[in-house]
């Protein structure tokens, strides 16, 4: 199977987590055993059709693997509508003035078609190196898949070539990342009036839609984010408002490119969801004027974000979910404060805080022997071999927990993942396949 065929058929397969990789696994391993690939599948029994698959070129578990990774998983799409380049189906691969699009084409279903290509091509010489290839899952839900597969030590890796659309720079170091959950209630004054004005035929309400910019929550500014730009459209209205509906985003990860607001206005509240909103904007307020102080110039932006990326309105609260990205020169200490400044305002206003899910920076060091040899060969291919940083977290962070070496690399930008414009040029995934298929032979022996 080509490569272009290949990637047709993953962009195909719809992995967005409600309905898992399982299929693109099972696709996988029936054109990996046809080459004479050999592969684990380790399946999650607690997450129904979420798996993982291990591949080498030999049965047998290498020492010192170089290993190659990239996530199977996607996110959901949003809107079918807003993908007008793939006939409103993301899951259309769709190629125009020489670029594949479709949903997972950036991040990261492509670049692990890149790396299976040249491991493929490699075997087919009769390569039996100590390299594995591991297509994972879990992506935006802690990656679960990830951690379960070095649980479970399925490899046993010194270094990792970690998959994300890089634009094919070489990234050395990554922020680290705290997902946060927060639930707001509705007072019982806010309840009894949403139950009762959804049982008047009736009754009517006021509606506003709030946009912005779709991408990765890394800018600081808040205007880019649709649900920031409704919260301080709600600063200016009354108090005696009652939120009838709140929604936006998919994901904490992601800036929301969309909010929808419902809303009622009545005559008085004692209490009311907006005067909670506002303790709690303050709050968010006070860290992000504290983030500029942690500056590291290596990142763009230079400085830790915190951003609301997902919204949504239940029968008696409100939830939203965040992310924090850190900075490596964030102490632990001005970490776990933040954290706790966040709590202890939630508790203030009959909310709840949760911290979902932390993983901290990663770095290696550019004076690295596989560092140096990843340069060698991007020059080689006339490709810049300066190292980079990347202001998103991904499996890297995991991975170089259990002391592997890490390396980001991949076709594509990563502003653009998730989005109805998310595609990969073609030239960038046979230099990527050129890139991979060099680094085995060089170092997977």
């Amino acid at each position: 199977m080509e490569w272009l065929e290949l990637c047709r058929k993953f962009i195909s397969i719809d992995t967005t987590p409600s309905l898992g990789t399982s299929d693109l696994v099972e696709l996988i391993a029936k054109v990996s055993k046809e080459e004479g690939l050999f592969c684990d599948i380790q399946v999650d029994e607690s997450q129904p059709h979420q798996e993982n698959i291990v591949i080498r070129p030999s049965a047998e578990m290498g020492e010192n693997e170089l290993l190659l990774e990239a996530h199977l998983d996607t996110r959901e799409p949003g809107s079918f509508g807003l993908w007008e380049i793939t006939d409103c189906n993301p899951f259309n691969a769709t190629i125009m003035d020489q670029k594949i699009y479709g949903l997972g084409s950036c991040d990261a279903k492509l670049d692990f078609v890149c790396k299976w290509i040249a491991l493929r091509d490699l075997v087919r010489s009769g390569y039996k190196g100590p390299t594995v290839l591991v297509g994972t899952f879990g992506e935006d839900h802690g990656r679960t898949g990830t951690l379960r597969l070095m649980r479970k030590r399925k490899i046993k890796a010194s270094r990792a070539f970690v998959g994300a659309p890089t634009q094919l720079d070489l990234l050395h170091t990554g922020k680290g990342v705290a997902d946060i959950e927060i639930s707001l209630p509705f007072s019982r004054e806010e309840i009894e009036y949403r139950r009762d004005h959804d049982l008047q035929e009736s009754a009517t309400t006021q509606s506003k839609i709030f946009s912005s910019r779709p991408g990765m929550a890394t800018s600081p500014q808040r205007v880019e984010n649709a649900i920031h730009k409704m919260f301080e459209y709600l600063s200016k209205l009354p108090e005696s408002l009652v939120v009838m509906e709140m929604e936006g985003g998919i994901s904490s990860g992601s800036i929301p490119n969309y909010a929808i607001l419902e809303f009622d206005v009545v005559g008085s509240l004692k209490d009311s969801l907006l005067k909670r909103l506002e303790i709690l904007l303050k709050s968010i307020q006070s860290i992000e004027n504290d983030l500029i102080r942690f500056k590291d110039p290596i990142f763009a932006p230079p400085f830790p974000t915190l951003n609301i990326g997902m919204l949504r309105t239940y029968e008696d609260h409100i939830k939203l979910r965040g992310c924090c990205r850190l900075t490596p020169c964030v102490p632990q200490e001005t970490y776990e404060r933040w954290m706790e400044q966040l709590r202890i305002a939630c508790t203030q206003i009959e909310g709840s805080f949760r911290l979902i899910d932390y993983k901290p920076p990663f770095a290696t060091s550019l004076k690295s022997d596989f560092v140096r040899k990843s340069q060698e060969i991007l020059s080689s291919l006339d490709l810049n071999p300066k190292c980079g940083s990347m202001s998103v977290n991904n499996e890297a962070s995991i991975f170089s927990r259990f002391g592997v070496d890490c390396l980001v690399f991949g076709p594509g930008k990563h502003d653009l993942s998730d989005t109805p414009e998310e595609h990969v040029p073609l030239d960038q995934i046979q230099k990527a396949i050129e890139f991979y298929r060099l680094a085995i032979d060089r170092m997977g022996r």
